[in-house]
């Protein structure tokens, strides 16, 4: 699956692909747990709030420059 594809799905499309692929990382924001998952060649980060435990945001994107805040927590022993 491309980038492309995946912003072109609609939300509920989109979780079913998200906890279908692994987890390689998670941080807190303020208010929010943020988990991120690799999809194919591209990464989507999670935003659930805490307090309501509700998913507010879905952001992908393939940029590596993003990953900065997982720099700690990503395993590359497979690379």
């Amino acid at each position: 699956m491309t980038l492309y594809e995946f912003n072109a799905l609609d939300e509920a499309e989109q979780i079913e692909v998200i906890w279908d692929s692994p987890n390689v990382g998670e941080r807190n924001d303020g208010d929010y747990k943020i988990k991120l998952f690799q999809i194919d060649s591209f990464y989507v980060e999670t935003y659930r709030h805490i307090e309501h435990d509700v998913l507010k945001r879905i952001r992908s994107f393939s940029s590596i420059d993003q990953l900065q805040p997982y720099i700690g927590q990503i395993d590359i022993s497979n690379l």
